[in-house]
């Protein structure tokens, strides 16, 4: 089956030194080359890749982001941390570099940073560009913030299942008011991070609730799927194919997670279609 991976990250302090502004630096065993990511996506079959810009390691640093991809093009495409006043010139160039997306991580910059971005005009100058937004944010933020995200002129992505808090179950009000954002036809699910907020060892089953309803609520054509590849903030690597392996365990019917892997990224990426 075909696979695009579209949450990826790279950690190279050998290249890129780690920023000092950034809240974690990544450890040995979590950190990774190009040339690593180019061989374990090519053991796995995946033809395509989205690399997200990290909180950790790099924060609003890009030039890990932008050195790799043009090592990486085309197979791989950019989702990018930004400050939100970058001027036309500075996007341009973020643009010709393979950035199709921004990335907003509410867990570190806090809800206020989506009251800021729109306030200083930066949505629109990036849905001119037809980038996609992808926000991280716990459960508990998305009951404050989806109702100003989704009128945001921009395909909206929903990062890691919208790390719900998996104690509670699904009708706490944080996943509901993630779930009511599939009444918004340009919003996405990232099937993604289960080992960030699942509270059960592996194979984290108590995530599977929470997958399933994703998927009923989005439908498998506007779910996609990330590793989160190579995995920072765990004590050990976790291994690529048995992460990849988790979705079969979420969504058992076959055309199901084609769509998910295949289908669904290529539309939101605008990928050519074989």
């Amino acid at each position: 089956m075909p696979v695009i991976d579209t949450h990826l990250h790279l950690f190279d302090p050998a290249a890129h030194v780690f920023n000092a502004e950034a809240p974690y630096r990544p450890q040995p065993h979590e950190c990774a080359t190009w040339p690593a990511l180019r061989d374990l996506l090519q053991a796995h079959g995946v033809q395509a890749g989205v690399l997200v810009a990290p909180t950790a390691g790099y924060n609003h640093d890009l030039r890990p982001l932008t050195d790799t991809l043009a090592l990486a093009a085309p197979r791989l495409r950019g989702v990018a941390r930004l400050r939100g006043y970058e001027n036309d010139a500075v996007l341009d160039a973020l643009e010709h570099a393979g950035i199709v997306g921004v990335r907003l991580d509410l867990r570190h910059d806090g809800s206020g940073e989506v009251r800021r971005m729109q306030d200083s005009q930066a949505v629109s100058r990036w849905a001119r560009r037809g980038w996609f937004v992808q926000v991280q944010a716990q459960a508990q933020t998305w009951n404050d913030v989806a109702d100003e995200l989704s009128a945001w002129p921009v395909e909206l992505v929903i990062d890691h299942c919208g790390w719900p808090d998996t104690s509670v179950g699904c009708r706490q009000p944080g996943f509901r008011a993630v779930c009511a954002l599939a009444e918004r036809p340009r919003t996405w699910a990232k099937l993604s991070g289960a080992f960030r907020f699942s509270q059960s060892a592996w194979p984290h089953d108590d995530v599977v609730p929470f997958v399933r309803q994703l998927v009923d609520r989005f439908g498998a054509q506007r779910c996609i799927w990330g590793s989160d590849w190579p995995f920072v903030r765990v004590p050990q690597r976790l291994d690529y194919g048995a992460v990849l392996g988790l979705l079969a365990r979420w969504v058992p019917d076959a055309e199901e997670r084609h769509a998910i892997l295949d289908d669904s990224p290529k539309r939101l990426l605008r990928l050519k279609q074989p």
